[in-house]
């Protein structure tokens, strides 16, 4: 568990100049995928899980290879289907893992893993070349300068990216290490879910801060919790992050991540999207062609799954990707338990895949050559974690 996390905190990154980039990752994932293999072969089975949430993953992959026939850039659609494989065994990878080390293993994953990506992520503002921010090869100019500035000015990880890539991975943690402190008795992961919550705030990430509120009330209404005390909560969270922000006088910095050129922005991309899929084939553009790459200038992305869906595979097959993406806190949800630590996991992990999924809305978040893969794999964590908690219960 420790390698693992480890890795996963640090997933230096190569790029190849083609094809997809490579991490550390990558190959520690490889190594897992070997051993599932000779499992799978041993036991004349594979273990998916939940195969509602399996059948959602493999989707992407499906269509992908599918979209191969009338893509209009052959080249990128390949990388994305790569990609879309490699998710797909993250996440198998994940809930063989779960198996493999027991109740006891996750745990310990889900409090050494995101603090040891906090960690990596303060280390690279040391000025330690080790951890410094690795940029992509294909920025320069002016790219390159706002992605320096922005990396400056929000809490952001060396590997994993700026601050909105690292904010999505960190929301996945918040609920599951609440309740694992609950049920073990665990100062630590308690600690350890309020420092992560610190982070994300760090990030600066309004569509992470907006999403966990949504989470958080999703999450206790379903714990029975009435709708004035969550009110109350609210109220006191945001005094909580507010006042020391402005004492600080930070209040500047988050300001700025609301002023009218960003969200402009981010409508003018929703725009771009809207007119091409409005005009264009009936089965899309092609698996993982960017905004960027069909109008030649203005945004790169349409920054929002939905839209991004559609681009590539159509309004029907594209709409099919984002209702199975979307209802993943459902199929948790539908898993079978019998332990009220295992129900309070399961409660735990639909949180926090609801609160990636209203980030979709505003991100293109499950797009990408490491946070794909990465976002699969803690799917599958969240999916070992349930199992796991009704296995060690259940004795």
């Amino acid at each position: 568990m420790s390698a693992a996390a480890v890795v996963l905190a640090a997933p230096y990154r190569i790029w190849a100049g083609v094809g997809p980039s490579f991490s550390l990752f990558d190959v520690y994932l490889l190594l897992g995928l070997g051993l599932l293999a000779a499992y799978s072969v041993v036991s004349h089975r594979i273990y998916v899980g939940s195969g509602t949430v399996f059948a959602a993953i493999v989707l992407p992959a499906v269509f992908g290879i599918v979209s191969l026939y009338w893509t209009l850039s052959p080249s990128t659609s390949i990388k994305s289907v790569v990609i879309y494989v490699e998710a797909l065994g993250a996440f198998l990878f994940a809930v063989f893992l779960g198996r493999l080390t027991g109740w006891n293993g996750m745990v310990r994953l889900y409090v050494l893993l995101p603090l040891l990506s906090i960690l990596v992520a303060l280390l690279s503002y040391s000025g330690s070349a080790v951890f410094s921010a690795q940029i992509p090869p294909n920025l320069e100019g002016f790219e390159l300068a706002l992605f320096e500035s922005s990396y400056a000015a929000r809490l952001s990880h060396p590997y994993i990216g700026l601050s909105n890539n690292f904010a999505t991975v960190l929301v996945f943690f918040v609920f599951p290490l609440l309740v694992i402190g609950r049920i073990q008795y665990s100062r630590l992961a308690t600690v350890a879910a309020y420092l992560v919550l610190i982070a994300i705030i760090a990030t600066q990430s309004r569509g992470a801060i907006l999403a966990l509120f949504v989470g958080a009330v999703f999450y206790l209404r379903a714990r029975g919790y009435s709708w004035v005390r969550i009110g109350v909560g609210a109220t006191v969270l945001a005094v909580f992050v507010l006042v020391p922000a402005i004492a600080a006088g930070l209040e500047l910095l988050f300001v700025d991540r609301l002023n009218a050129t960003t969200v402009l922005a981010r409508l003018l991309a929703y725009n771009s999207a809207l007119g091409l899929i409005s005009e264009g084939p009936l089965l899309g553009y092609g698996a993982g062609v960017q905004l960027g790459q069909l109008v030649g200038s203005g945004p790169a992305s349409a920054h929002n799954f939905v839209l991004e869906q559609i681009l590539y595979f159509g309004l029907f097959l594209g709409s099919i990707i984002v209702l199975a993406t979307a209802g993943m806190p459902y199929w948790i949800s539908r898993i079978t338990v019998t332990q009220p630590a295992a129900h309070l996991c399961r409660l735990a992990v639909s949180a926090a895949l609801l609160t990636q999924v209203v980030l979709l809305l505003s991100q293109a978040s499950f797009e990408g050559s490491l946070l794909r893969v990465y976002l699969m794999f803690q799917v599958g964590l969240g999916v070992a974690l349930i199992r796991e908690s009704e296995r060690y219960f259940s004795r």
